[in-house]
């Protein structure tokens, strides 16, 4: 991955560890429309730093082999269920144009959608604010 895709992992990342800690037990958090390649490098980051009953997990669709931080939809909705009982929290990652045959099973009505809509900027500003630094002129002026 390049240097942009790199930071565009870790600030989701961070998003998503920030945004699952601030929840409270068996919250299940769905982050949408990310690109498979983006969503296994987060998912992967995010569940380094999870402890059980936490869990991190990218959804592919059933007759695809999972790796271990990936899940089929059934899988998905049976510990979508658990975590009531467990109190873990759940944090899914469904990649962008996947329409699988559960996935009214983690919509918006058991899990909370993280916005992404502001990812852009909080990804594109430190590196401008840094090419600013050191190279003014291909920054270009400051907003």
């Amino acid at each position: 991955m390049s240097a942009l895709g790199d930071h565009v992992v870790e600030t989701l990342a961070e998003r998503v560890l920030a945004h699952l800690r601030s929840r409270g037990p068996g919250h299940c958090l769905q982050i949408p429309h990310v690109p498979l390649e983006v969503a296994d490098s987060v998912c992967r980051l995010v569940a380094k730093e999870l402890r059980e009953p936490d869990l991190a997990l990218v959804v592919v669709p059933s007759d695809q082999r999972p790796k271990a931080w990936q899940s089929s939809p059934a899988k998905i909705v049976e510990l979508r269920n658990a975590s009531e009982d467990t109190g873990g929290r759940l944090a899914l990652f469904v990649p962008a144009g996947q329409h699988v045959a559960a996935e009214d099973s983690f919509g918006r009505s058991t899990f909370e959608v993280l916005d992404l809509g502001d990812l852009y900027d909080e990804v594109v500003e430190p590196l401008r604010r840094r090419l600013q630094t050191v190279a003014p002129s291909i920054a270009g002026p400051r907003p």
